[in-house]
């Protein structure tokens, strides 16, 4: 019971600190995204103030720049009809459409002087202008963007997503190496201590339960042969033997054939398994030792290999061989598993 509730609680404080860690994560991750809202806001409102130039700008054709002059043409035409009526004061759209057409004319201006492309500091200044900063881990926050800066204002962001490769060490696969094979050594000595508890009286008790469930199996499979092989019986019966007159009939009385010849082997050979198992049946419950002990040694060997498999999780852990967050992480996988593993500790309590 003390190391039942040591257990608890250390399985408790590891939950408390997963907790903590996990809303500073989401906090942090929280502001980061709010961050990121801010600068995508901040550049559609940039990318629309130039939304009338993005053809222009990325070298289409001149049907389109003079698409776009005419169409600004008529923006100026209604923006002066609505500066005429003194009903209709200035409001903030105009002078935003005056702002944009200012900033358009001035762009138009350097494109016909055959302005040349920016240059690599200007676009990597854009870039840095445009950075998010997240957790590097695999995420789709990272902007890609593309070599030209006009480009980049005419088409919307891309991004790009880094997946980790986990590569380990030389070091860490001989440790793996070796924590496997004490594991199966563990386990290899698990079966003649098994052996020595059947023999104690507790052990007799044990044996009969598992001898009564051995048996309730061995019926239940005979029960089964006994319909496979009445099935059988009545699928050789509706056979027919006349002679087939179309060709879909002989495959149909092929496949009914060939169905009957694999009904009867497994028939065949269910019997023999009843035979052998009624001879063993016949011999008591010496028969049934081997299986039991399998049994027991399958249960209890995932028990020894779970509390082995924490100690080597505790030692690398103190040796600085993992991450603390992964050792929350394995804490909370065995909170969830320890109510999985209840009934197991209840069966295997007298061993």
């Amino acid at each position: 019971m003390a190391r039942e509730y040591e257990a608890a609680g250390k399985s408790y404080k590891a939950a408390r600190t997963t907790v903590t860690t996990l809303n500073e994560r989401h906090r942090q991750l929280q502001i980061a995204q709010e961050e990121t809202f801010e600068r995508e806001r901040h550049d559609r409102n940039f990318t629309s103030n130039f939304a009338e130039t993005r053809l222009a700008t990325c070298g289409v054709s001149t049907l389109n720049s003079m698409s776009v002059r005419i169409e600004r043409q008529r923006e100026l035409a209604k923006a002066k009809a609505k500066d005429s009526s003194p009903s209709k004061p200035t409001n903030k759209k105009l002078r935003e459409g005056a702002h944009r057409e200012h900033l358009n004319m001035q762009i138009r201006a350097a494109d016909d002087e055959g302005a040349d492309e920016p240059t690599e500091d200007e676009n990597e200044a854009a870039r840095k202008q445009w950075r998010v900063e997240v957790d590097p881990i695999s995420n789709d926050k990272v902007y890609f963007h593309l070599q030209s800066k006009r480009v980049t204002r005419a088409k919307p962001k891309c991004f790009q997503v880094r997946i980790p490769k986990l590569q380990l060490p030389e070091e860490e696969v001989t440790r793996r190496e070796l924590d496997e094979k004490r594991l199966q050594e563990a386990q290899d000595a698990l079966l003649p201590q098994i052996r020595a508890f059947l023999e104690t009286p507790e052990g007799e008790k044990r044996f009969q339960r598992e001898v009564g469930t051995a048996k309730d199996a061995e019926e239940k499979l005979e029960k089964k042969m006994q319909r496979a092989a009445e099935k059988a019986a009545k699928s050789g019966k509706e056979i027919s033997v006349k002679k087939a007159e179309t060709l879909g009939e002989l495959k149909a009385r092929i496949a009914k054939r060939e169905k009957l010849e694999f009904a009867e082997a497994r028939v065949r050979e269910d019997n023999e398994e009843l035979e052998r198992g009624k001879a063993r049946l016949g011999q008591g419950h010496a028969a049934f030792r081997h299986e039991v002990e399998q049994i027991l040694l399958e249960k209890v060997a995932a028990t020894v290999r779970q509390h082995l498999v924490r100690q080597q999780r505790d030692k690398a852990i103190a040796m600085g061989w993992r991450q603390e967050a992964e050792r929350a992480a394995d804490d909370l996988d065995d909170i969830s598993s320890d109510d999985d593993d209840k009934p197991h500790e209840s069966e295997d309590s007298d061993l």
